[in-house]
């Protein structure tokens, strides 16, 4: 059938109209294509960037002791994390590991393949493991077999959740879990005011002349709860057999002497600050002990040996002439009645225990 030109024209449109709309729709379609391609490419790069890292799931502030629970882990990009950053399980466990010796346990990524060493005067040693599975090192042309134990860490410094973890934010302390620590309660020290668990702190003995010395140093503290609330005059810490018979010498001529004080003095940034050196000298009978008793490491006898032998004169002679100073009878006399208070104080705080537990609460 015949059309006249005004139709042919609008037919002719039409076509042109569809054939352009369809041009633009498959640019468009073509456009998003590409975008999309590329959007898979860059997250497929992405992805095989990312690298699985550990990082703190809470706030911890300076000193504080950690755990393992306290780390979680995360997926990031390779080029966000610093090269030491802890990415397994097994670097994180090593963190709280050490060897007999007190040698820290490290682990290091070589090729992909994670290698542990135990770290000896900054000097890294590769542990392997010999046909009975005994772990052991190489050192100094012997073979050294390792024997692990757990030591608490504390963060040097103040830590924000969701930060990455390295090994340089922590250190471990002095608490080695040697076979000789106990847990020790005392309640005749004076305590710091606002002394609370987890501070550290070094146990002090002053002189009435004035003469300060260091007993114990950079120890954990914990303050023992009974019904909820915090005991003002006991604390716990955790000894060796050395450090606990120097504790009964400090304590002894605490109770001798008039006018001293045996104290604590709080850590400002104990994750940073170092151990202070102890500088009391027991007595001699209780150096003797030391070096005799079989409970007590043979290393850390010796250590003890050398400090006390060596500055025996000096200290010893101070501690002495502020102890003749008091008669025997009264330094008697102030010793069994001060043992006396302080038996007395132990049985009152077991008994606010007992009584804690049968109204319901365990808190201590």
């Amino acid at each position: 059938m015949a059309t006249n030109p005004m139709q042919r024209k609008a037919r002719n449109s039409f076509i042109l109209g569809v054939l352009i709309t369809l041009l633009i729709m498959g640019a468009i379609v073509g456009f998003l294509v590409y975008q999309i391609t590329n959007m898979k490419k860059e997250e497929e790069t992405r992805l095989a960037s990312l690298v699985t890292i550990y990082t703190l799931n809470q706030d911890v502030s300076s000193g504080q002791m950690l755990t393992e629970d306290m780390f979680s882990r995360m997926k990031v990009e390779r080029n966000t994390v610093p090269n030491n950053a802890a990415s397994t399980v097994e670097t994180i466990s090593n963190y709280f590991l050490q060897d007999q010796d007190g040698n820290s346990i490290i682990t290091r990524n070589e090729d992909g393949v994670a290698k542990n060493y135990v770290l000896i005067n900054n000097q890294g040693y590769a542990i392997s493991t010999d046909e009975t599975g005994r772990d052991y090192i190489r050192y100094n042309n012997e073979t050294r077999y390792i024997e692990y134990s757990e030591v608490p860490l504390v963060a040097k410094i103040d830590l924000k959740r969701n930060t990455v973890i390295t090994s340089e934010m922590f250190s471990r302390t002095d608490e080695k879990v040697t076979a000789d620590l106990r847990e020790q309660e005392y309640n005749m020290i004076l305590l710091s005011s606002e002394l609370t668990s987890e501070d550290f702190v070094d146990v002090r003995l002053r002189l009435p002349s004035g003469a300060d010395f260091i007993v114990l140093s950079k120890k954990r503290v914990e303050i023992p709860n009974v019904g909820g609330t915090d005991s003002d005059t006991m604390i716990r810490l955790k000894l060796t057999e050395d450090e606990i018979l120097t504790m009964g010498s400090a304590i002894v001529e605490n109770y001798m002497v008039n006018g001293s004080k045996l104290y604590t003095t709080k850590y400002v940034e104990p994750g940073l600050q170092d151990t202070a050196t102890p500088t009391y000298v027991a007595r001699q009978e209780i150096i003797n002990l030391i070096t005799q008793n079989p409970n007590i490491i043979n290393t850390a006898k010796q250590e003890i040996y050398n400090r006390f032998t060596n500055d025996t004169v000096g200290t010893r002679s101070t501690i002495n002439s502020e102890v003749s100073r008091t008669e025997e009878d009264e330094r008697k006399g102030n010793i069994e009645s001060k043992v006396q208070e302080e038996i007395q104080a132990a049985q009152d705080a077991r008994r606010a225990y007992l009584e804690s537990l049968s109204s319901g609460s365990t808190d201590y």
